[in-house]
């Protein structure tokens, strides 16, 4: 008798629990189960703590049919779209594509104010976009022409189109598709390297275990020398009988020409610029249509010729970054062109006529031999001496300084100039 009454009480709960879904029936249920003697339970079908049945109740209804289905997503979107308009817009910092130029009278820009990387990087962009991109999917095949002769050619593949990126292929096929690189065409080089500009190899050079990082490095330094060394053939060879570059001079060769194709885009006086390849050898070079030829454009607007300031960062720990300073001047007939290289030294060293180094943009010398090898060369050492001294160079030797207390020119067998200058009494 004893079970059957406990029994009948489980059974009486039982029929009055409901899904917790229901709203307020539960609770109705719950208040009358509290009434007739039992505690209230709070197990099975229980409202979570914090809910509210009206709201539970309302989203039922309104999830209930098609079209009140439909209203809430037009409803949602429309907050969305209100939330996105409220949020501030931060515009998207766009690639440079030419360095920055300032026009220096009617003839004259300076290009400055920016890393050689930067500049090198926008070179490659604008060769990018100007090349054709005709065959840039058809990879080296094999020998019988079937497939393709590439170890990891469908993720070189998909490379070139910018469907994967280099940071995001395992170790094992960075190293397997180091080897196809050097099959690729020019081309396909160039677009490479574009898609991954701005990719930093991470963890180069760390202690740890896992070698990623410089196994990429690895990849992006065979990219670079295949498309600098290639950039050189393409740019600085010569009709016959001149032919091609020596091969040593190619990858710097390669570098200079991108440098001139984006100083192109900054400066448009004239597409013709004077390169010289060598300390004793000039050519001419087209950045619009990258080919070279030694012979001074005939019928055109000139030539763009360069003094090249450019230094190393002094802030820099290790001393690769370097700043971008071109002085460029448009030179209308051959006569007129240096006769050798114009870069730091000899702006500094060598005044104009009128007063004004070479550095400036126009300037020129019309002195004999005779008359500067006395005065030229002493202000060419100290041009050069001059950025390598600094305020806290000098701070730093004057805090190495030995104090000599009483220490007289003849104790020391050196003479009164010598001891002068290491005593810091004074």
């Amino acid at each position: 008798s004893e079970v059957r009454r406990h029994a009948k009480a489980v059974g009486e709960r039982l029929s009055l629990l409901r899904p917790s879904w229901r709203g307020s029936t539960l609770s109705r249920a719950t208040n009358n189960t509290g009434a007739s003697g039992g505690a209230p339970s709070a197990g099975i079908g229980a409202v979570p703590t914090g809910s509210s049945p009206s709201k539970v109740e309302g989203l039922i209804k309104t999830l209930s049919t098609a079209q009140s289905r439909q209203q809430a997503r037009d409803t949602e979107a429309a907050e969305a779209a209100k939330r996105r308009k409220s949020a501030p817009v931060v515009p998207e910092e766009k690639p440079m594509l030419a360095p920055p130029a300032q026009t220096l009278g009617s003839e004259g820009w300076r290009i400055h104010g920016v890393y050689e990387h930067q500049v090198l990087k926008a070179g490659l962009r604008q060769l990018d976009e100007r090349w054709p991109t005709e065959g840039l999917q058809d990879l080296p095949k094999s020998k019988d022409g079937s497939a393709s002769g590439l170890l990891r050619g469908k993720l070189l593949a998909d490379m070139l189109i910018g469907r994967i990126s280099l940071q995001s292929v395992p170790r094992h096929d960075v190293s397997a598709a180091q080897s196809d690189v050097q099959r690729l065409s020019l081309r396909q080089l160039l677009r490479l390297r574009v898609l991954h500009l701005d990719f930093t190899p991470s963890g180069c050079g760390a202690d740890s275990v896992a070698t990623v990082g410089a196994t990429q490095e690895a990849f992006m330094a065979t990219l670079d020398g295949l498309l600098f060394q290639q950039l050189g053939r393409k740019s600085a060879t010569l009709p016959v009988p001149d032919g091609a570059p020596p091969s040593g001079d190619e990858h710097r060769l390669g570098r200079e020409a991108v440098l001139l194709v984006a100083a192109g885009a900054a400066v448009s006086a004239s597409p013709w610029w004077c390169w010289w390849i060598s300390g004793e050898r000039r050519i001419f070079f087209n950045v619009a249509q990258f080919t070279c030829s030694k012979e001074f454009p005939k019928g055109e607007d000139g030539v763009l010729e360069v003094t090249d300031l450019s230094k190393p960062d002094a802030h820099d720990p290790t001393r690769r970054l370097r700043w971008l300073d071109w002085r460029v001047s448009c030179v209308t007939t051959e006569a007129d062109l240096a006769d050798a290289p114009r870069n730091g030294s000899d702006a500094v060293a060598t005044p104009s006529k009128g007063g004004t180094d070479q550095g400036d943009v126009g300037g020129t010398n019309d002195r004999s031999e005779a008359d500067t090898s006395a005065t030229e060369k002493p202000a060419s050492v100290g041009a050069a001496t001059a950025g390598m001294v600094s305020p806290q160079m000098l701070q730093d030797l004057r805090g190495t300084l030995r104090k000599t207390h009483g220490v007289s020119p003849k104790t020391t067998g050196g003479s009164p100039g010598a001891v002068a200058a290491g005593t810091t009494d004074s």
